[in-house]
């Protein structure tokens, strides 16, 4: 029994005696952080403004937005079920984003909104 469950230990990286749960959070700090990530925004009458985006589901979609710049993103080319609901959040800290109607043909047709980045937003610099 021991000898399983000091296999799984090391298969699931359960806390062990050498392997407290502080440095596998710590190996992935950046995914699991509770801290806000900052963002500078050059808006409007040119004055720059910070905002603090906290969850890393909504930073990453931040990140998608600032990288892919004037193409945008969508979610055929960015996967993520709730590109709608991270778009409301943005525009609802003051964020200008553009919604572009993409039309396809194929079995199933149609068209699926790929949003666009108008304001000039990057990190903050620590």
């Amino acid at each position: 029994m021991a000898f399983i469950q000091a296999l799984l230990s090391r298969a699931l990286r359960l806390p062990s005696a050498d392997n407290d749960c502080k440095s596998i959070v710590a190996e992935c700090h950046s995914c699991l952080s509770k801290d806000p990530v900052l963002f500078d925004v050059m808006d409007g009458d040119g004055k720059p403004s910070q905002i603090a985006i906290k969850g890393r589901r909504l930073t990453w979609a931040l990140d998608q937005l600032i990288n892919e710049g004037s193409s945008g993103c969508s979610a055929f080319n960015h996967w993520a079920p709730r590109w709608s609901s991270y778009i409301a959040d943005l525009r609802g800290r003051g964020l200008r984003i553009s919604t572009i109607r993409d039309y396809h043909e194929g079995p199933f047709p149609g068209w699926h909104a790929r949003y666009v980045l108008i304001s000039r937003v990057r990190r903050a610099t620590p």
